[in-house]
């Protein structure tokens, strides 16, 4: 009889056993599941989350409606050309009394009738313009914040372009585009990679940039072969592809602020400059070419953006430690220029 019963009593709790382990397993395996749903469930809310917020981001400008992008460019168009009384119907009384702050806005009277004169003389965006290059491109729009960025390319006689910058608060008031506010920033000096960066975003070439097609590089060049010299203060031989690449791309000639030096290549015709600017420590890199022969002046042609090419070249350059320019003397000696 005992040996009948005993085998009963193991084989209960052998059952028991197995119960608890699978009961165990189950519920182990189901935390498990559990979790694996909670990381993707919370995966997916920061997925939406992420994508929901990218949209509140400054996007582009191939963001943007075309209504309002058209309207922003319509803006830039009657800027360049002084049409007072567009500029009027499209800013706010806010905006259009910045303008006359800035000198940029006149209003007067003549036989009777309110008129609007806007600009200034110069230096002006397209003022001597023979090309059919646009003076002034898009450069960035905010569509949840209603702003946009617009770079004019303001010229003057000499003939010498400098970069600005104008910044616009948009509205759509009964469904009519209005500026509500306007600042100009001038990059007539600039020193910083930022700045640097903002004024030149669309490169030199096919712009009003490009000396060597908006047709002021050849008044350049025959002002520069002037007895009196070329520019208004006599401060840059043009002949000179540093001094001429800092009378060009608006940079001080100030080297505690801003530095060049040669970047060696065995291209006669052109010369690869690096611009370190000391507040920032930025490096930027551009190309300066002779386009009316050897002894033809220096005008920027290429901002070289590519880092593949930048880095190759700068290591060139650093390899080169007698291409440093600290002085005058040395800009003059080892700066190929037309008058050799």
């Amino acid at each position: 009889m005992l040996n009948f019963k005993k085998p009963h009593t193991w084989v209960a709790v052998f059952v028991v056993a197995v119960i608890v382990i699978v009961a165990a397993n189950f519920l182990t395996n189901q935390k498990t599941v559990e979790g694996k749903d909670s990381i993707s469930d919370t995966t997916n809310t920061q997925i939406e989350n992420a994508e929901v917020e990218s949209t509140e981001v400054p996007v582009a400008d191939n963001a943007i409606d075309e209504k309002t992008k058209q309207s922003i460019l319509d803006w830039a168009q009657a800027f360049a050309k002084r049409d007072g009384d567009k500029i009027v119907e499209m800013a706010t009384k806010d905006a259009q009394k910045t303008l006359e702050n800035e000198n940029l806005l006149q209003t007067g009277k003549q036989d009777g009738k309110t008129f609007h004169s806007f600009g200034w003389s110069s230096p002006w965006p397209g003022a001597v313009n023979n090309t059919s290059l646009p003076p002034y491109m898009l450069y960035s729009t905010d569509v949840k914040n209603q702003t946009a960025d617009i770079l004019y390319y303001a010229e003057v006689s000499d003939p010498h372009v400098t970069m600005w910058k104008e910044t616009i608060h948009y509205a759509w008031e009964n469904e009519k585009f209005q500026v509500t506010e306007e600042a100009l920033k001038i990059y007539d000096s600039i020193t910083s990679g930022k700045e640097f960066d903002i004024a030149y975003l669309g490169g030199f070439h096919d712009t009003l940039m490009d000396y060597t097609a908006n047709g002021l590089g050849e008044a350049a060049n025959e002002n520069a072969g002037r007895s009196d010299g070329y520019d208004p203060e006599h401060e840059y031989n043009l002949y000179d592809a540093i001094e001429a690449a800092h009378y060009f791309l608006n940079i001080p000639n100030d080297e505690t602020k801003v530095r060049m030096n040669v970047v060696p290549t065995q291209n006669k015709k052109r010369v690869v400059i690096r611009i370190t600017f000391l507040t920032d420590g930025e490096q930027r890199i551009i190309e300066m070419v002779q386009s009316w022969g050897e002894n033809g002046i220096w005008v920027p042609q290429n901002h070289l953006d590519s880092e593949t090419d930048t880095a190759e070249i700068l290591k060139k350059a650093d390899g080169n430690a007698s291409s440093d320019v600290s002085s005058t003397e040395e800009k003059t000696t080892e700066v190929p220029t037309g008058m050799e």
